[in-house]
């Protein structure tokens, strides 16, 4: 027994700097994209509403990136990503999971000055493509920009 529980603190050791590797990763594109903070669909001096949601982009003291979509008393949504890569000088991709269902995604977010959009989504757990070059699969309606609220 002494053994199991000796081999199996050895693997967590192992796998935690790799973990600690991703999230410092995701801090760091995070901060190259200019992420964090708070971006409105419509207007930063409005409320949070299902017209003017807002993303809100936190680092957790783990170093998971955060993304709380807040659309107000209608809508709000969170998600969790470990890892964050720069895609040029105006992509992101990060890689995470819907905190709602467990569903893991891809997502790809475009930024042209102060705004950014979704690019692509992708839900890792059944491999379907939602957002791809800027407008939903469904019925190829394009993502809204984003301002990011001083």
């Amino acid at each position: 027994m002494k053994r199991i529980v000796a081999a199996t603190m050895f693997v967590l050791a192992l796998s935690a700097p790799a973990a600690r590797a991703q999230t410092s990763g995701a801090r760091q594109a995070a901060d190259a994209f200019g992420l964090l903070g708070t971006w409105a669909r419509v207007d930063c001096g409005r409320p949070a509403s299902g017209a003017n949601d807002y993303d809100v982009w936190t680092l957790d003291a783990d170093g998971t990136l955060v993304e709380t979509n807040d659309g107000g008393a209608d809508y709000t949504s969170r998600y969790r990503f470990e890892q964050a890569r720069m895609i040029g000088d105006d992509k992101i991709a990060i890689e995470g999971v819907y905190v709602g269902t467990g569903d893991r995604q891809r997502i790809v977010l475009a930024k042209q000055g102060d705004q950014q959009r979704t690019f692509e989504s992708q839900d890792l757990t059944t491999g379907k493509m939602l957002i791809v070059n800027g407008a939903f699969a469904s019925n190829g309606a394009q993502t809204a920009w984003y301002a990011k609220c001083k």
